[in-house]
């Protein structure tokens, strides 16, 4: 390669380090960080399973009266599915209540969902107020009226929630002392065998879902809300709000619990739900593009404040939340490692001996790979998210040309757009093997209700 002219070459190698060194900067710290994460979750997933060997079945008995809230807008393809399963459990008589928000549907969600017994539909109209946070302000301002509930459980309408999740979260309330309660469940995906995207998204949200979680409950900060398989004391009911106009209300609510109401969200492990996840480019696209300019938006406005209020007050779970924000994605943390390896290279063809930067990046891919691999073990990844990590780098590219801000075209509202469902096969409950350490198995609950 020809050395470029020498004001030119200098030029061009002082932007190089400059760019060099920011990289750098961000790969190490995020890694340090998630790094740190994992191993706090490994020694925590290693108490669970001893604690787990003194006490392998989880009790029958559920002491709190339940409500499942499942939202459900135009889900006639999969709400069937998610219904029967949840029938087929076993549970105690008149603990649970199953509400079914059946909002601005046009096709046969209600009449599905009302064809089960002992489902309530809640047929909800606003052509103003659309969408899932105002349906959900909406059901938890008429259950906080009704009363006579002591937790309410939020899920997805294509979610499928484990035997064990009632008996898990019960037992987490009951540790909590009943009030000031706000838990995540463990959501993982309910198809990693359907394509390579679906693989690769068991595996990131397993150690996005399920290792940082675990180490943060382990540490005793707030796991923040993903959106699914959430849990709300009803003393919080009247404090829990949705923001209608955010793309990620859920990861709002969980900073707002935090931040103006001192309640941590907990992170319960044995309470899973399974979620589908887009296997086309198309419906992957619009609901990444959802996830990622909300959580940008999100940073922008709210990271940098938190940070700097927890460390005047000295608040560390206002501190690890905004650190949280800050931290970019894996996808985006393994793009950085790749340009910085690209500009190491390009330095060393200028003439220069970045020695330093070579061994830094090496250690820092070390880093990552051990991040990755750690996390998936960890997390109970399945065969085919390995497999799946030899379309990363494709992965990673595509990702960052999906949410990249697009030009704004004459007459198209920006927001929230529903992603493509799949109509989803039936499943027996306990089917699926795949949980990770520290997770009561699915027929050891199942013979703990029995008895």
């Amino acid at each position: 390669m020809r050395v470029p002219e020498a004001p030119f070459a200098h030029d061009l190698l002082s932007i190089s380090f400059a760019l060099l060194i920011t990289l750098g900067v961000v790969v190490l710290v995020s890694l340090s960080y998630c790094l740190f994460l994992l191993y706090v979750a490994w020694r925590a997933a290693r108490r669970l399973d001893r604690a787990r060997q003194f006490s392998p079945v989880i009790p029958a008995r559920i002491a709190a009266r339940f409500c499942i809230l499942i939202p459900a807008h135009n889900e006639e393809v999969v709400i069937g599915s998610v219904l029967g399963y949840i029938a087929k459990q076993e549970r105690p008589a008149g603990s649970v209540r199953i509400v079914v928000i059946a909002d601005n549907c046009d096709d046969g969600t209600a009449a599905i969902a009302g064809g089960f017994p002992g489902i309530e539909v809640w047929e909800r109209r606003d052509d103003r107020l659309r969408g899932k946070p105002n349906a959900l302000n909406w059901a938890l301002e008429r259950l906080s009226k009704e009363g006579g509930i002591d937790a309410v459980v939020i899920m997805d309408a294509d979610t499928f929630m484990e035997p064990g999740y009632l008996a898990a979260m019960d037992a987490a309330l009951v540790r909590a002392g009943g009030r000031q309660f706000a838990a995540q469940g463990w959501y993982a995906v309910l198809n990693p065998e359907e394509s390579w995207r679906t693989s690769l998204m068991a595996g990131a949200l397993g150690l996005v879902h399920y290792v940082r979680p675990l180490a943060r409950e382990a540490l005793g900060l707030s796991v923040g809300l993903k959106g699914n398989g959430m849990c709300f004391s009803a003393d919080l009911l009247d404090v829990v709000s949705w923001r209608g106009a955010s793309l990620t209300e859920d990861i709002e609510l969980g900073l707002d619990l935090v931040e103006k109401h001192g309640v941590r969200v907990r992170f319960v492990p044995g309470a899973v739900v399974r979620a589908q996840m887009p296997t086309s480019r198309a419906a992957a696209a619009t609901q990444r593009r959802r996830w990622e300019h909300g959580r940008h938006e999100i940073v922008r406005r709210r990271a940098m404040p938190m940070f700097v209020r927890g460390l005047l007050t000295r608040n560390w779970m206002l501190l690890d939340a905004s650190l949280d924000l800050l931290i970019p994605p894996v996808a985006e943390i393994g793009a950085f490692l790749l340009a910085w390896g690209g500009v190491t290279l390009l330095i060393a063809s200028l003439g220069a001996r970045p020695i330093l930067p070579m061994v830094a990046w090496t250690v820092a891919a070390a880093g990552f790979m051990v991040y990755i691999l750690g996390g998936f073990r960890l997390s109970g990844a399945p065969a085919e998210a390995y497999r799946a990590l030899l379309a990363g780098p494709f992965y990673m590219v595509w990702k960052i040309v999906t949410v990249l801000p697009r030009p704004k075209r004459l007459g198209r509202k920006e927001g929230w757009v529903r992603t493509q469902r799949k109509e989803i096969a039936p499943v027996e409950p306990g089917a699926n093997e795949n949980v990770p350490a520290g997770t009561p198995p699915d027929d050891k609950i199942l013979e703990a209700r029995r008895k």
